[in-house]
């Protein structure tokens, strides 16, 4: 928030590092890993996507224990969106798609979380390129 009388404006969140997170490596196209939480637990995934692509994205708790919550980071860092959908979180990303257009290419990243206090537990991620 702004401080004072100051004004206020637009600002961009980056991604630099999540101190504490567990770097699970590269997802695989057009497959899936699988990842295990534990309550406070970040794990973090990379891919490699041309810019203007069309792909997705499903983060599935695969035993109803909890609610991910994912953020899907650009090259660059810049933040393109954070997701909690129930038991899976989607991402549709294409041109102009709104909330998920994505305009570089390079390696991209995301941080997977339990939402809240709730449970944790195992999860799989599935890349569809």
């Amino acid at each position: 928030g702004a401080l004072g009388d100051q004004s206020v404006g637009d600002y961009e969140i980056r991604f630099v590092d999540v101190p504490n997170s567990n770097e699970n490596g590269a997802l695989v196209s057009n497959g899936a890993v699988t990842g295990d939480l534990t309550i406070g637990d970040l794990d973090s995934f990379i891919f490699d996507q041309t810019a203007n692509p069309t792909f997705q994205l499903r983060i599935t708790d695969t035993r109803d224990r909890f609610t991910p919550e994912v953020w899907l980071y650009a090259p660059n860092g810049r933040l393109i969106n954070r997701r909690t959908d129930g038991t899976t979180v989607a991402f549709d990303c294409g041109p102009d798609v709104f909330g998920c257009d994505i305009s570089q290419s390079g390696t991209y990243r995301i941080v997977v979380g339990a939402l809240g206090d709730s449970s944790a537990g195992d999860y799989e991620v599935r890349l569809l390129q």
